[in-house]
């Protein structure tokens, strides 16, 4: 049964974050990107599937991420724009890939060079 999970990731200057994107979007159904290095994905696979898939990128092993599942029944709260909070209440009874209109994602955001 699918459920949401939340993706954030550090990525070492040499890993390509559309790669990433890349193995986030294969093992989702549908997704979104809030900030730069941060998903909420509603899937059917599991955390151990999501974390494969991030491991396939290369170069992706020297970076850090974390992959947990999201329980919103559970206490939670935040500040986000509407239209996020929009994609977490949308009906999934339905068609997971009906259209969904959103705004552009962030940008990237750029790894400073390490030294």
């Amino acid at each position: 049964m699918p459920r949401y999970y939340h993706i954030s990731y550090i990525l070492p200057p040499t890993v390509d974050p559309k790669a990433v994107e890349s193995a986030i979007n294969q093992q989702s159904l549908d997704w979104l990107r809030y900030t730069g290095n941060c998903y909420v994905v509603w899937t059917d696979a599991d955390a151990s599937m999501l974390a494969g898939a991030l491991m396939t990128v290369p170069g992706m092993s020297a970076g850090n991420f974390m992959v947990f599942k999201m329980d919103m029944r559970a206490d939670s709260f935040g500040y986000l724009p509407n239209w996020i909070w929009e994609w977490l209440q949308k009906d999934r009874t339905v068609n997971p890939f009906e259209s969904w209109k959103l705004p552009p994602p962030p940008p990237f955001v750029e790894q400073p060079p390490q030294k």
